[in-house]
């Protein structure tokens, strides 16, 4: 599966109950079909999400679907756009960004672990 692309089992994996799986994505068109699975494009259950919290629904629901909502922006953050074509520079371009994000990435990852690093040592000092 493409990480653009969701399944109602990948919700039910995301903390959704298959009750709210299938209201959710009862409005959607599949995109495809993944062994005996359908699949969903992202932004669609993204935007599915979104509708969803305007209905009536207990307050446990509307927090299970507020993370979930977190948590499909987090993966739809994490896409680039796909090279449509074939040309070099375009790939060349979209190699070069993926290797930008990659090191900026990397190295905010290497801070918060340093800063990590330094809270708990402060800690054990501090009894």
């Amino acid at each position: 599966m493409q990480p653009e692309t969701l399944t109602r089992q990948t919700l039910w994996g995301m903390g959704l109950s298959r009750y709210q799986a299938t209201a959710l994505t009862q409005s959607l068109q599949p995109i495809g079909k993944q062994n005996n699975a359908w699949v969903y494009d992202l932004p669609s259950v993204l935007a599915a999400a979104r509708e969803y919290l305007s209905r009536r629904i207990q307050p446990k629901t509307r927090e299970l679907v507020l993370a979930l909502i977190e948590q499909l922006q987090t993966m739809l953050g994490n896409l680039l756009p796909l090279v449509s074509g074939g040309n070099d520079s375009a790939i060349r371009k979209a190699a070069i960004r993926l290797t930008q994000a990659m090191a900026k990435t990397d190295a905010t990852q290497a801070k918060l672990k340093a800063r990590a690093q330094r809270i708990q040592r402060e800690q054990a000092l501090c009894p």
